[in-house]
């Protein structure tokens, strides 16, 4: 099986020993404790999926008419039973569910799932399909240090199409506050539904962090909130008037907020989730190992701001690789900005660590402004021998000019701190390094 992570450090606590701070079995959002909506893969802190009596907390049952693509996704564990989570088909052999249910599909993981949009979807009278490769997204990899501040969202591929599960779209309208928007999931054991408004948490929430929600999630206050299994469950936008999928499941926190990681901004990675590659056509974010932040245009200067605050080639936070010659046996690249145009260089062609970036016009006659990309090892969650195939890397981006390489200044693991150059080092653990980076959809 081929496990393309772009993904995931840690996950959920009661599925394994790698901790987000959080508890239960649904999904990730942050440095809070959140309870899961999943049961887990490997046995551990194994929840009991619904008899299907009880509905989704505040929902009711839902036939399969009203968005057919949603779907349930059960797998063995520990042979005593199933495991289960929510998704949505999203192409012919693709689905889309929480990266918490599927970063650590290995060990007692059979390589089989079971998928139905039958509405009381028993155990064993799905149709069972093989999986052939699961993507998580690549701030699930980088350590959470606030709520919301990683992508909890997953594609796994299976090995034919499921002729009798619809596919489902994408979302081209993101939910905003005020919009009411509908969950399905198959969390109580049969198909069930919830409609709520989108909300922001109230001021002053010590766990929230407004910008990263802003961009990564959308909550719901109170009840509707999901069962066990509801993780992965697609959210529809009913105020943009169709039937696409504009989120994600991903868990609750104890205040009485339920999360879903938001696709809008997310669309052009869950298309097409694989690496991308240096010097392509398709513009990428450049994602920093410290925190779940992007390179960003600030200014004449960079920043690290929260990503995905666009999802454009024209955003500020976009950037493209445009091949610049070999140094030392290595590629070295322009990076040019997709909202400017400009490419990134060094203020002054200083040599001195700690010298701040510029946006310098593109072409200039200069290695100040070309960056040899050399890896430093796969983004890999498995540590069972099992399983493991390429995955996206951590990169790191030194200065033909300078010999120094991009990093936060001083270090700092800070929003809003001003990129620049430091001195270049192998981090023996580059997830917790602020120069160390991973180039993503």
């Amino acid at each position: 099986m081929t496990r393309q992570f772009s993904n995931g450090s840690t996950r959920n606590l009661a599925c394994s020993p790698r901790t987000r701070a959080l508890t239960g079995t649904l999904g990730v959002l942050g440095a809070l404790s959140l309870s899961c909506v999943t049961a887990c893969a490997d046995g551990g802190g194994q929840e009991t999926v619904g008899d299907g009596s009880e509905a989704i907390q505040g929902g009711t049952n839902d036939s399969a008419t009203t968005a057919p693509g949603a779907t349930t996704i059960r797998f063995t564990n520990d042979g005593s039973g199933f495991a289960s989570c929510s998704g949505a088909k999203i192409g012919a052999r693709k689905f889309l569910t929480a990266a918490h249910c599927v970063d650590h599909w290995n060990g007692n993981f059979t390589r089989g799932v079971l998928l139905s949009n039958n509405p009381t979807a028993t155990p064993g009278g799905n149709e069972s399909f093989i999986v052939t490769n699961v993507y998580v997204h690549p701030t699930w990899e980088i350590p959470q240090l606030s709520y919301g501040s990683n992508y909890d969202v997953a594609v796994f591929e299976v090995d034919r199409d499921s002729l009798s599960i619809p596919t489902v779209s994408l979302s081209n309208t993101a939910v905003r506050i005020g919009d009411t928007a509908r969950l399905i999931g198959y969390g109580s054991g049969r198909r069930a539904r919830a409609d709520a408004t989108a909300d922001l948490p109230e001021a002053g929430h010590s766990n929230f962090d407004y910008g990263y929600i802003e961009n990564t999630h959308i909550l719901w206050q109170g009840n509707p909130t999901g069962e066990h299994g509801d993780s992965g469950a697609p959210l529809y936008n009913l105020s943009s008037g169709s039937y696409a999928v504009a989120g994600v499941v991903s868990g609750w926190d104890f205040t009485g907020y339920t999360g879903m990681g938001r696709i809008h901004q997310l669309r052009n990675w869950v298309l097409n989730p694989t690496a991308l590659a240096l010097g392509g056509t398709t513009g990428g974010y450049l994602i920093n190992g410290s925190k779940a932040a992007c390179l960003t245009s600030w200014g004449t200067e960079t920043a690290r701001l929260y990503c995905y605050q666009g999802n454009d080639n024209d955003a500020p936070q976009k950037w493209f690789m445009v091949a610049a010659g070999t140094y030392d046996g290595i590629v070295a690249y322009r990076l040019r900005n997709g909202m400017n145009g400009l490419c990134l260089g060094i203020r002054g062609n200083s040599l001195n660590a700690g010298a701040r970036t510029e946006q310098q016009t593109c072409g200039l006659n200069s290695t100040y402004q070309k960056w040899k990309i050399t890896s430093l090892g796969p983004i890999n969650l498995d540590t069972s021998g099992g399983d493991i195939a390429p995955e996206y890397n951590y990169l790191k981006l030194q200065n033909v000019g300078s010999g120094r390489c991009l990093g936060a200044e001083n270090g700092n693991t800070a929003l809003e701190t001003r990129v620049g150059q430091v001195t270049c080092s192998t981090p023996p653990t580059p997830r917790i390094s602020t120069l160390a980076w991973i180039y993503s959809r």
